[in-house]
C-alpha cells in the first residue's frame, strides 16, 4: 500500500479501537469516507463487481478474501460458472492456488498458478489425479504438474489421513517389488521424487482465506 492509503488509516483506526475497547451497544468498524475503501450493499454487488474486474484486467489487480474454506468453495464455484469455467473440473485459463509446499517442483504453499494446458486424467489409489501445464503468475515461470484434482471441489485443503495411508502402502508394496526395503537410502529416495505421494495441492484461486491471503 502507498504510505498515505487510507486503508492504512483505516486499519489503525480498528488497531486502536481493539486497544480502547470502547462500550458501545453496537459495534461498527470505522471504514465510511475513505477513498480507498468501497462499501457494498450485498454480497451479489462485490461479486458482480470483482468478477467484472477480472475480465477487464486478468488476475494482477484484484483478490476476494473469506473468512473460512467452504466460503471460498461457494464463492469459486459462483465465480468461476460467471466466467464460463468447467462446472466439474479445472480448464484453462483457471486460477489454481497451491496449498502445499511442493519439492518436485518447487512450488510452495501459496503461489498462484494459471492453467495452460490440461492434460491427461487418471484414477489411482482412490483419488482423481490430472496433468497440467501451469504458469506460476508473479515469475511466468511454466511447470508440468500432477494435481490432486478432488481437493479443488472440496472444502478442504488436503486430504485424509486414510487417503494418505493408502498412496503410503501402495507405494510400500511397489518398491517391494522392486526389492527395496523401508529406511533404506534408496526407499527414502525414491520417496521423495514418487509423483503420487508428492503430487501437487491447490484450491481455485479465485477466493482464497484471510490466512492463505497473507
Amino acid at each position: 500500500q502507498a504510505g498515505n492509503s487510507d486503508i492504512i488509516k483505516a486499519s489503525m483506526d480498528i488497531r486502536k479501537l481493539y486497544e480502547l475497547n470502547p462500550k458501545v451497544k453496537f459495534a461498527s468498524f470505522p471504514l465510511k469516507g475513505h477513498k480507498d475503501i468501497r462499501l457494498h450493499s450485498s454480497v451479489n454487488s462485490l461479486t458482480d463487481l470483482y468478477i467484472e474486474t477480472i475480465r477487464k484486467h486478468d488476475f494482477q489487480y484484484t483478490t476476494m478474501i473469506c473468512h473460512t474454506n467452504k466460503q471460498c468453495g461457494e464463492f469459486n464455484r459462483v465465480i468461476r460458472n460467471a466466467l464460463e469455467k468447467p462446472p466439474d473440473k479445472p480448464g484453462e485459463g483457471d486460477v489454481l492456488m497451491i496449498t502445499q509446499n511442493n519439492l518436485l517442483s518447487g512450488l510452495v504453499n501459496g503461489d498462484f498458478v494459471q492453467i495452460i494446458k490440461v492434460k491427461e486424467k487418471h484414477y489411482y489409489c482412490g483419488l482423481d489425479f490430472i496433468s497440467l501445464k501451469v504458469e506460476e503468475l508473479n515469475f511466468k515461470k511454466k511447470y508440468d504438474i500432477l494435481l490432486v484434482e478432488n481437493l479443488l471441489f472440496s472444502n478442504f485443503v488436503n486430504i485424509s489421513q486414510l487417503e494418505h495411508r493408502k498412496l503410503l502402502i501402495d507405494f510400500v508394496n511397489r518398491m517391494k517389488k522392486e526389492g527395496i526395503r523401508p529406511k533404506s537410502p534408496a526407499f527414502s529416495q525414491f520417496m521423495r521424487n514418487d509423483q503420487y505421494l508428492n503430487a501437487h495441492k491447490a484450491k481455485f484461486g479465485y477466493a482464497v482465506t484471510c490466512h492463505k491471503c497473507q
